[in-house]
């Protein structure tokens, strides 16, 4: 198994295991078995904040930008502010993912 890179871990209670993670197949394992990873364990989890943070994030786009929608000849179309609130969560997730702040770690 030269693929894998290891990484040792010691529990309260004294016992010992190595986490092997699969960099080909981006996968973790214990003595060969499946091990999921944090991203998979917390995709199964509901997140009842998660709906009301992305509508929070568009109403955050639609303040600062309404002024470019009003005038004479505005800056931005009503298309165009449509659609900046409803893509607004991605880009603060977007930056949220490119903070790093160490490495992935198994729950």
């Amino acid at each position: 198994m030269a693929d894998l890179e290891g990484t040792l871990i010691d529990y309260h209670d004294g016992s010992r295991v190595i986490l092997e993670f699969n960099p080909k197949k981006h996968w973790y394992s214990i003595d060969g078995e499946y091990v999921p990873a944090c991203t998979t364990i917390l995709d199964s989890i509901a997140k009842p904040a998660l709906v009301p943070w992305a509508a929070n994030e568009g109403s955050k786009f639609y303040n600062m930008n309404v002024g470019k929608t009003m005038g004479k000849n505005p800056s931005m179309t009503e298309a165009e502010m449509a659609k900046g609130i409803r893509t607004a969560y991605r880009t603060s997730s977007g930056a949220a993912l490119n903070y790093r702040v160490g490495s992935t770690q198994v729950v």
